[in-house]
């Protein structure tokens, strides 16, 4: 089966459950550039009022997205797919949404992962 929405190829999608607190990771393979990892952590904390997203470069392999108080039964995510750089000589592009139960610290994440055009050097 192959997934197109507009001009993008969808590259992966599915969902996924937390195991409790613990991070959850994606792993891109780029024949090209070798592989790339996407980690989703979350974070609960008490002094923030709102949701929040930081994302920190860890190596020159691997982003991490902290995700702050996502603790939202109807779901929180981007508004516009996330461009993450490349992978096998396209555009890559992120989109997502993460729900939480109440009293329960597993996370539902549904993901999608694009690939755009062709990009040159």
């Amino acid at each position: 089966m192959k997934i197109k929405t507009g001009d993008k190829d969808v590259l992966e999608t599915g969902s996924v459950i937390s195991f409790g607190k613990e991070p959850v990771e994606f792993t891109l393979n780029d024949p090209l550039s070798g592989d790339m990892v996407l980690r989703l952590v979350f974070v609960d904390d008490q002094s923030k009022t709102i949701f929040e997203v930081q994302t920190e470069l860890i190596n020159q392999t691997t982003l991490e997205f902290r995700l702050i108080n996502f603790n939202v039964i109807t779901g929180i995510g981007n508004a516009e797919p996330i461009s993450l750089g490349t992978l096998a000589g396209r555009r890559l592009f992120f989109n997502y949404r993460v729900y939480s139960l109440n009293n329960s610290d597993m996370k539902t994440i549904h993901y999608t992962f694009y690939l755009g055009e062709v990009v040159n050097g």
